[in-house]
């Protein structure tokens, strides 16, 4: 669920996801298995590049319902094997969209019950109602990420 602290409040989605740490990790760090579940209810990822290294590029395209596609480009600044990621994220020149640079903090952490806790922050959109719309897409995209795991 997304946390609300107010108005300087970081937008934030955690989860915890009934699948081990190194399970999630994968899943994050493996382009296949991260293009499976990425992206909102019903979005797909038909293109998903990207060498999961620090200082690397990567580039994604998502496919819509309605088959509008969205192209997100970035770099991964910080990883932190099984415990952190953080990358940039920006989308990748959509027609009437401003230009724009977000910071996406990802973290994971085990979970009392043994599954994996897992945090989205991102930071740096222009707007709140940008922000709160991204964040409703993380939350789809991590019941995704449950999913999968559960049906590997």
């Amino acid at each position: 669920m997304a946390s609300d602290r107010g108005a300087t409040a970081e937008p934030m989605v955690e989860r915890v996801i009934q699948a081990p740490r190194v399970l999630v990790w994968r899943a994050w760090s493996d382009a296949p298995q991260f293009a499976r579940w990425f992206g909102p209810a019903g979005f797909e990822v038909p293109v998903c590049e990207f060498e999961f290294r620090e200082g690397a590029p990567y580039r994604l395209e998502m496919r819509g319902p309605g088959g509008q596609t969205y192209g997100l480009v970035g770099t991964f600044v910080e990883i932190v094997p099984l415990e952190r990621i953080v990358m940039t994220q920006s989308p990748a020149g959509e027609p009437g969209m401003p230009s724009f640079e977000t910071t996406v903090e990802v973290e994971l952490a085990d979970a009392p019950d043994g599954g994996t806790r897992v945090s989205v922050r991102q930071v740096g959109w222009p707007s709140p109602e940008m922000a709160e719309g991204a964040m409703g897409g993380w939350a789809q995209a991590l019941e995704k990420l449950e999913a999968a795991l559960a049906n590997a």
